[in-house]
């Protein structure tokens, strides 16, 4: 992200903010984290520490307390990697955009690894253009932009943490992580239907993805290869 952004703002959560609290621990501690932080040493960098918020909406809209004298604010989460390629014409369309939210047409959801992908049409809006006035958000302007999502493709220790603290927590389906998750293999992925999505049914059939074509932070990642 470094490269398209003037200032990086990381805002740290030691609880979750979607309305469900764990007594599990998460896998990742603040301090590797701030390693990793540390190891990049750019002053575009600012980790703030927030302790915990009492919804999502408010973990989210924490940034705008920073936004003056900007003109975009770009959101991701920490399970999200850019496509380099894609910023520049992301940026310029976001920048042009008559709505305050910007949608993006373009996540890749890793499923188990990075061999496999699902799709799905969720749109989520990722940029907000501060020169417009505040509204809702607006999917009829959809800007491309590739996002290679995580998603399943992360340790399990990370998988059973994430739904101990989503806010879908509720909606999880009976037995996904074991059944679904862990019951998957790669010789299902020409079956006519899989149905693997950990809420939503009837959606996300695993695909195979071309992991040479990802940019070089992907292909230099320790999942890279991760065997599903």
């Amino acid at each position: 992200m470094l490269p398209w952004v003037d200032k990086l703002i990381i805002v740290y959560v030691d609880k979750g903010s979607q309305g469900h609290h764990t007594n599990v621990i998460c896998p990742e501690t603040k301090e590797q984290l701030q390693d990793i932080v540390r190891k990049i040493d750019s002053p575009k960098i600012e980790w703030h520490n927030c302790g915990t918020f009492q919804n999502e909406n408010a973990h989210r809209n924490y940034i705008l307390q920073f936004s003056e004298g900007y003109d975009l604010i770009f959101t991701l989460d920490a399970d999200e990697v850019v496509e380099g390629q894609d910023m520049p014409a992301a940026i310029e369309h976001a920048l042009n955009s008559t709505k305050r939210h910007i949608s993006i047409n373009g996540f890749i959801n890793f499923w188990r690894s990075f061999d496999y992908v699902c799709l799905d049409g969720f749109r989520p809006f990722r940029f907000v253009n501060l020169r417009n006035p505040s509204g809702a958000t607006d999917e009829s302007d959809l800007c491309k932009l590739r996002i290679y999502h995580f998603s399943t493709c992360q340790s399990i220790d990370t998988i059973r943490f994430k739904w101990n603290v989503s806010g879908h927590a509720n909606e999880l389906r009976p037995g996904w992580i074991d059944s679904v998750y862990l019951g998957w293999q790669p010789s299902m992925v020409d079956e006519p239907y899989q149905n693997l999505h950990p809420v939503a049914h009837d959606i996300w059939n695993a695909i195979r993805f071309d992991k040479t074509t990802l940019p070089e932070v992907l292909r230099e990642h320790k999942n890279y290869n991760k065997t599903a």
